[in-house]
């Protein structure tokens, strides 16, 4: 149901709100402006949160053994291409996340018959086997699903959603509810309010392994070695503990984890555009991870602000966001896309959604630029017109005189003269 009205793309910076015009904040019905709050946790969520900045950081570091590869290649390649399943470790990390990640989708109706966690492992380019716990939930009809970073990102959303907006579309229980879920199925009559659940996902997404920890905390809390009273107890275990174990081999680190997976997808993204003509963009990607981390030190209960503060669009930590970063680019039901202004002017974040597009041709082959729509239908994009190459050729778009935020990526990364096949 949210993927109807709207969707985010994590790690590119590319949200969809699924309203006809403008996408204007002040004329929005309170339905759509749950859509675009929902919506816009999830971005807040790829700059505040371990799992978030991790997803960038490995995106990237694919995307550039990608490039190391083309390059010391022919000037045709093949896509999607295909990464040496060692080098350079980069592909036991995609392996990882995507097992973090669990089960995606939506189901309308979930009953957890059984809750259990099953011992996992990826083996690196040393030969080392990096042990994990996946939880799983045993629905009825013994269908298992995977509890990961995407049903505890989803939870926290749709939480945020019913406590920060005054009205909102009833969304399927998976992966909205699972946090709801599996803490009344742990923890019986012991219900947690909404707010206590928020705090457990967000805290579980500050740790490697968002679905383990989330259900760990569930037990701690049923067996009394975690008490709280009040949410802000939540983050101060977290925030106390120099490390938890949890599992055989699997340590969930502490803020410290967070910070520096901030500054590795800080670096991973700000070296594609190194070029004094992207000194904004730059400025924002650093504004924009500074700001997470600073929250996260300065204000660890940024979240519960946001949950307690005003509704809808007086919310005062939801403009203060938009106020200091803006927003990632935001596509209506006709292709266009609109971006909010902040205070030193319009977040460059189209050219952290085309890493998207570089990214969807070396893994999935795909040859059309979606940012088309954002170069022909938006006003005061005309410096680089687009034309039919952005359907099939977007890279040899290199040459021109004027380059567009594809071909700035293609040339700058020396991919210039390189072609798919």
């Amino acid at each position: 149901m949210e993927e109807e009205l709207g969707s985010y793309i994590p790690a590119f910076f590319k949200m969809n709100v699924k309203v006809d015009g403008t996408i204007d904040l002040n004329q929005m019905t309170p339905i759509d402006f749950s859509v675009f709050f929902h919506e816009y946790i999830h971005f807040i969520q790829d700059f505040t949160t371990a799992a978030g900045c991790r997803k960038i950081y490995v995106y990237g570091e694919y995307i550039r053994q990608c490039v190391s590869q083309i390059t010391s290649g022919l000037k045709s390649f093949d896509v999607p291409i295909v990464v040496p399943e060692f080098e350079n470790n980069v592909m036991p990390n995609v392996q990882l996340l995507d097992r973090l990640e669990g089960d995606t989708g939506e189901m309308s109706v979930m009953v957890i018959r059984e809750l259990d966690t099953l011992e996992d492992e990826v083996i690196n380019k040393d030969g080392q086997k990096l042990s994990f716990e996946s939880v799983f939930v045993t629905t009825v009809g013994d269908m298992p699903i995977s509890i990961g970073t995407y049903a505890i990102k989803e939870s926290m959303a749709y939480l945020v959603e019913q406590l920060c907006t005054s009205d909102h579309v009833k969304s399927p229980d998976f992966p909205y509810n699972v946090a709801r879920l599996i803490a009344d199925y742990e923890l019986g009559e012991n219900k947690l309010d909404n707010m206590f659940l928020l705090a457990m996902c967000d805290v579980s997404l500050l740790t490697s392994n968002p679905g383990l920890t989330f259900y760990r905390y569930t037990k701690m809390i049923k067996d009394k070695t975690l008490v709280i009273t009040k949410p802000e107890d939540i983050y101060d275990y977290f925030y106390n503990s120099k490390s938890v174990a949890f599992g055989t081999g699997q340590i969930v680190l502490s803020i410290s984890d967070y910070i520096q997976s901030a500054c590795l997808a800080l670096s991973t993204v700000q070296q594609y555009y190194a070029l004094d003509s992207l000194r904004d963009l730059n400025e924002w990607l650093g504004k924009v991870f500074s700001l997470g981390v600073a929250f996260r030190m300065q204000r660890p209960y940024f979240m519960l602000e946001m949950a307690r503060g005003a509704k809808d669009k007086n919310n005062g930590v939801l403009q203060f966001f938009a106020k200091e970063i803006g927003s990632p680019l935001m596509e209506n039901n006709q292709g266009q896309m609109f971006k909010l202004n902040l205070s030193g002017g319009v977040p460059p974040s189209e050219y952290a959604y085309v890493l998207q597009q570089i990214y969807l041709l070396f893994k999935k082959g795909e040859k059309r630029c979606k940012l088309k729509e954002w170069c022909v239908k938006t006003p005061g994009t005309p410096e680089a017109p687009a034309d039919d190459r952005c359907d099939s050729a977007p890279w040899s778009r290199c040459g021109d005189k004027n380059l567009c935020p594809y071909a700035l990526f293609w040339y700058h990364r020396k991919l210039s003269g390189f072609s798919p096949k």
